[in-house]
């Protein structure tokens, strides 16, 4: 059975959720989320200053960069087709949000996703697009983090510029 053109429109969002879905490990509703909750909403400087002129990596073949005056641009892998998005991000009332146009082959998508942040002294909660809530950074030693899948500077450029420009 073969997929009609309409099912790859948001193939670069979809990729973009799923790897950004099964980047932490899997936490029940449980201290971590009440935990999170309870934390005061991070402040957009604080904010933008976590995510700008960085890549993270979503996966092995996935990131964004975020840009310092906030353009965004990002790669995506996954069932055989390979992706690219750009667009802008920004941040509000501690939410982290990605509005991007994502191509893939000769079709493209418009999306946005947002992630909330919240702060507890050292330790930075995310909130994923399925709703769970985990560390994103400050935890217990040994813990897994998802701030740690954030490099400095533009490390995705040559592929987004191989993506951007690959004739089809």
């Amino acid at each position: 059975m073969q997929a009609s053109p309409r099912s790859f429109l948001s193939f670069g969002a979809l990729a973009l959720a799923a790897a950004l879905a099964s980047a932490s490990p899997v936490e029940a509703f449980s201290s971590t989320s009440a935990k999170a909750w309870a934390a005061p909403i991070m402040s957009s400087p604080d904010l933008r200053a976590l995510f700008a002129d960085k890549t993270w990596f979503w996966s092995k073949d996935s990131a964004g960069y975020f840009s310092p005056k906030h353009r965004f641009v990002g790669i995506a892998t996954g069932q055989g087709y390979k992706s690219w998005g750009q667009g802008t991000w920004f941040v509000f009332n501690g939410r982290l949000c990605i509005n991007a146009r994502w191509h893939t082959g000769y079709l493209s998508s418009l999306k946005q996703e947002c992630f909330s942040h919240r702060q507890e002294g050292a330790v930075v909660y995310q909130q994923k697009a399925n709703g769970s809530w985990y560390v994103f950074s400050g935890g217990r030693p040994g813990q897994w983090e998802g701030a740690s899948n954030l490099k400095p500077g533009n490390q995705i450029e040559t592929e987004f510029e191989a993506r951007k420009h690959r004739k089809f």
